[in-house]
């Protein structure tokens, strides 16, 4: 496993709420990413052992209204590029300060769509390490 001596906080935050998110029964979630796990070892298991509704809870006493801004940008994201590449308007999908989002594997993107990600490039090589 690579090491941890990247500073990757931020980007590990909002794939911590993408998994929790995905975590969620289906037809009740927003999105799914099953990738967010492949970053944040053990993750999973503590929110599964606390409960769901509990880790929200504990998120929203830390970070008021956090969590839903980012389910909801995610979300929100998503429905923009998918109206924007299914309606052939655009075919290239630019992420800025992508983290560990894997959008361009997430969702079902039209063949020849090409996605790029731009962040730092010690969180770009952590991330293709881990994967």
């Amino acid at each position: 496993m690579p090491s941890r001596t990247v500073k990757d906080s931020t980007a590990l935050g909002v794939a911590k709420s993408r998994l929790a998110e995905s975590m969620l029964p289906s037809g009740t979630r927003c999105f799914e990413d099953p990738f967010a796990g492949h970053f944040l070892a053990g993750v999973e298991e503590a929110i599964a052992k606390m409960g769901i509704e509990t880790f929200f809870k504990a998120h929203d006493k830390a970070f008021p209204g956090l969590n839903s801004l980012l389910i909801l940008r995610t979300k929100w994201f998503d429905d923009l590029v998918m109206e924007a590449v299914s309606g052939g308007c655009i075919r290239q999908v630019l992420i800025l300060g992508a983290g560990y989002d894997m959008r361009g594997f997430r969702l079902n993107l039209p063949e020849g769509v090409k996605t790029f990600e731009v962040d730092r490039p010690d969180i770009q090589l952590h991330k293709q390490a881990m994967l």
